[in-house]
């Protein structure tokens, strides 16, 4: 007699799905679209510090209050969504210390974020933007490259490869 034709087996399938949906709508969407928010500040006329530091800040404190919500199951496991969360708060504040910066060039060596307030100059708004620049400060120049340079690296840097 052959023992092998007397083992009895058990064959048992799982199937699990993920709600993928949920994820995409409440947390990439969510999460990417304050990113974006975010980097709008860089398109704001340097001068305009209580407008760039507003945005900076409801943006880094709206992402702060999205990665620590308490639906998330507790691991000690680094997961792809605290890797994707950690990743929208470095861009934020990196948004928010670009702002920091400029503020800085623009003031000439001065943080002038607390100061009574800070008025944009009168401009055209009609006029060219070499003319615009003819008339500018130098510091005001360097802080233009610098958002230029934000505009230009903060959209590279969030791009999935």
């Amino acid at each position: 007699m052959n023992c092998l034709s007397e083992i009895s087996t058990l064959d048992v399938r799982l199937q699990f799905s993920r709600g993928l949906q949920r994820h995409v709508l409440q947390t990439f969407l969510a999460t990417a679209s304050v990113v974006c928010t975010s980097w709008l500040g860089t398109w704001l006329h340097p001068r305009e510090v209580n407008a760039r530091v507003g945005l900076g800040i409801s943006t880094l404190l709206s992402q702060i209050i999205k990665s620590s919500n308490d639906e998330n199951p507790k691991t000690n496991l680094v997961r792809a969504y605290d890797i994707w969360m950690i990743g929208c708060l470095v861009v934020v504040m990196l948004t928010l210390l670009e702002t920091v910066l400029v503020n800085y060039i623009c003031s000439g060596g001065k943080l002038a974020l607390w100061s009574t307030r800070v008025e944009p100059t009168p401009r055209q708004s009609t006029a060219w933007a070499g003319e615009e620049e003819d008339k500018q400060h130098p510091a005001e120049k360097e802080a233009n490259k610098v958002d230029l340079f934000a505009r230009i690296v903060f959209p590279i840097e969030i791009t999935p490869e």
